[in-house]
């Protein structure tokens, strides 16, 4: 067993949503300094935007780095795009599952946040054939077609929280309507590259709910056309053509357009 530390650092020179998420067996402020020092253009020193002790920090950071995966900014690095309030959120739910899987109380799981501890209580294949249907002759599939697993379901709770003030649906809701896929594992990874996207969105959390739907309406499109297709033929309001560019560079997988099974 490795006791330490989970710890999210972040650096005014990396904008918000940047976040270096590690572990350490020492204090994470002095981890955090030893970063610093060690990286090299770097000009402004690392900050604990939030930490947490768990009974073994080597497996918490290995579970908490697989479900941030696909948020990586850099596939060799420790550092994700994504909030920090959804960062804390994950943070501590797996270091209570970690807790509890060596026999340890969560009833005084301790944190850090703002230099302040407290106690908390308590895929490639070929493209299928793309055919134009009318939306009136598609039935969507039932919900339970398929189960998604615990991890699945971690992962959807996550897109759950970031698009929570656009489509303000429940995680539990987010979970049924995966429910409804064949394959929900490529829909997951799909709607993980879309919130990725939208957090690369240069001052995204300064936009005004129009424009996010607007951004979130362009990457939606975009996952199933071509970034060439979405500029033709998405109805930009709030974003000129220049910026809507940019909001689509940011997606990173080829579109996959809408799977449909014809029944004789």
């Amino acid at each position: 067993m490795n006791p330490g530390y989970i710890y999210a650092l972040q650096n005014r020179s990396f904008g918000s949503n940047i976040i270096k998420i590690g572990m350490t067996k020492r204090e994470p402020k002095v981890r955090a300094k030893e970063i610093y020092r060690g990286a090299s253009g770097v000009p402004e020193p690392f900050e604990i935007a939030f930490a947490c002790k768990v009974a073994d920090c080597e497996v918490a950071e290995k579970k908490i780095h697989r479900r941030f995966n696909v948020y990586r900014s850099n596939k060799a690095r420790e550092f994700f795009i994504i909030p920090i309030e959804i960062a804390k959120k994950v943070i501590i739910s797996v270091c209570q599952e970690v807790n509890k899987l060596f026999g340890y109380s969560n009833n005084e799981l301790i944190v850090i946040e703002n230099q302040i501890t407290y106690n908390l209580e308590d895929y490639a294949d070929d493209p299928p054939e793309v055919v134009m249907l009318s939306i009136n002759s598609i039935v969507s599939s039932p919900l339970g077609t398929s189960l998604l697993s615990d991890e699945q379901k971690a992962r959807v709770e996550i897109i759950a929280e970031i698009f929570a003030n656009i489509l303000r649906d429940t995680s539990d809701a987010w979970i049924m309507g995966f429910s409804g896929d064949h394959n929900p594992e490529t829909e997951i990874y799909i709607w993980e590259h879309i919130a990725t996207a939208f957090l690369k969105i240069e001052q995204v959390k300064f936009l005004s709910e129009e424009q996010k739907k607007e951004a979130f309406g362009i990457l939606l499109m975009r996952s199933m056309r071509s970034a060439s297709k979405v500029l033709e033929e998405f109805k930009l309001k709030t974003f000129s053509r220049k910026a809507a560019k940019e909001i689509l560079r940011g997606y990173k997988l080829d579109p996959k357009p809408l799977k449909v099974w014809r029944r004789a």
